[in-house]
């Protein structure tokens, strides 16, 4: 036996469909993991439920106590993510009402603007990875990775907030093929990166199809972020 029908609901709408460890939303690709696995006696109450992700759920289950490599997560700190974002989505749209906790969400948006935009517009919208680029126009996506976790990156708003979370992925995912297919062209300048020039022509065919994939992907979901930002604050005065 799983969770019962009250309960599912009851999990579902208190994370508003979001991980309640990565907070993205999730929509229906969203499962329900036993804090406490029932093997050591956990039951199939909401109290023992935790709304995750797909990845997240694999994550939690996958960790080996026989064969230890970083750190697991305990029982303690799955039920602490659960109820701290449980909470964040029921005072969600109490706080927004208050424009003093609206201002700091628009710092917050401000704060990610400046400085993203400028990489977003003259680099990840319209270029074609399979030339060659300037290594530090990058440095800010870099950056916004190393910070995001930050509490003065944190949206009180959930929606802002996952929406945020769903850019990070997105600009993880780019750097990642950034890493695996681009290369510093030593015959010309240390600081300009691109497509090795010897690779094979299906070899680099791939290689510029993805990474022209991820920057497509990355530029859709920083709009998807901008838009929901603006609607959300539009009404916030500086």
């Amino acid at each position: 036996m799983g969770f019962n029908q009250y309960v599912a609901e009851e999990a579902l709408v208190k994370c508003g469909r979001h991980c309640c460890l990565c907070h993205k939303f999730c929509g229906t690709k969203i499962e329900l993991h036993h804090i406490k696995s029932k093997n050591e006696g956990g039951d199939d109450s909401l109290e023992n439920c935790i709304p995750l992700c797909f990845d997240c759920h694999a994550e939690v289950k996958a960790y080996n106590t026989s064969h230890p490599k970083g750190k697991m997560y305990t029982e303690e700190e799955l039920s602490r993510h659960r109820d701290r974002w449980f909470e964040k989505i029921n005072k969600g749209e109490e706080l927004f009402q208050d424009e003093s906790y609206a201002r700091l969400d628009k710092e917050v948006f401000v704060k990610i603007t400046n400085l993203l935009d400028t990489t977003m517009k003259d680099l990840i919208k319209e270029f074609d990875f399979g030339g060659s680029f300037e290594i530090d126009k990058l440095r800010p996506l870099s950056r916004f990775v190393n910070i995001s976790d930050n509490p003065e990156l944190e949206f009180l708003d959930p929606d802002l907030e996952s929406a945020k979370k769903n850019l990070y992925l997105k600009v993880n995912e780019f750097l990642d093929c950034i890493s695996s297919y681009t290369f510093s062209d030593k015959g010309l300048r240390d600081d300009l990166r691109g497509i090795p020039k010897d690779w094979d022509q299906d070899k680099y065919n791939t290689a510029r199809n993805k990474l022209n994939k991820a920057s497509d992907e990355l530029w859709k979901q920083y709009f998807v972020f901008i838009r929901s930002c603006r609607i959300r604050l539009m009404d916030i005065t500086t």
